[in-house]
């Protein structure tokens, strides 16, 4: 009964995030890093040579946009198997962005077959490799999951790594989840307003959500 109570409070501050932010799940092409659609632009056989010869060489950035090809049909014909298997390699040669890519794929089950315990690995491997996107949905996962406090303090802290490498959503998340409080984390309006101030500063970088995080930086003055 805890366990369902802490998920069920989890659950209604993100979804009060996710309607406040017009949060949606990135496509995990676009939070590689990596535009695919400019280099569908200039595919060449020189080219993908070159990163075939780069791959089998072990270079893991290779590996991972060879995969990416692959999997996307983008310079080399459609064939999922072949880059799901290039991008576990590239996964294995501790490449974030294949590490990601592959948890979303597994969480997905699209492409491949859903497996959370192997999206679940694929993304603690990315988020300690430092890939933000991947420290954001690992913390939410384990927030959404949440069975202790310890449970609690490590989604925190993933979601924080990520708000320190300028992740919009997890300083907004982290804002709502101290303004209201949540099991395991006592409500904190100044630790709250300190996350909405991080947020507004990489929300006007990124001109997103300004409006909402100046409100949610109004409710939490603290003295």
């Amino acid at each position: 009964m805890k366990q369902a109570k802490m998920r069920l409070k989890f659950l209604l501050v993100f979804m009060t995030f996710q309607l406040a932010t017009g949060f949606a799940t990135p496509d995990p092409r676009a939070a590689s890093g990596t535009d695919f659609d400019a280099v569908a632009k200039h595919c060449s056989e020189s080219v993908t040579s070159f990163m075939e010869e780069k791959a089998h060489d072990g270079d893991a950035a290779a590996q991972f946009h060879l995969g990416a090809f692959y999997l996307y049909g983008i310079c080399k014909p459609l064939n999922p198997d072949i880059g799901v298997g290039l991008l576990e390699i590239a996964s294995g040669n501790s490449n974030p962005n294949a590490a990601f890519l592959l948890g979303e794929l597994y969480w997905e089950g699209k492409v491949i077959e859903r497996d959370v315990e192997r999206a679940e690995m694929h993304l603690l491997r990315a988020a300690s490799l430092g890939q933000a996107e991947a420290q954001f949905r690992l913390g939410t996962f384990i927030l959404h999951r949440a069975a202790a406090k310890q449970d609690v303090e490590s989604g925190i802290a993933w979601l924080g790594r990520a708000a320190a490498k300028k992740h919009l959503q997890s300083a907004i998340l982290l804002g709502m989840l101290h303004q209201d409080g949540f099991n395991g984390v006592e409500a904190d309006l100044c630790l709250a307003h300190e996350w909405f101030t991080i947020a507004l500063d990489i929300g006007l970088e990124n001109s997103q959500n300004v409006k909402m995080i100046m409100e949610r930086i109004s409710d939490t003055q603290c003295g």
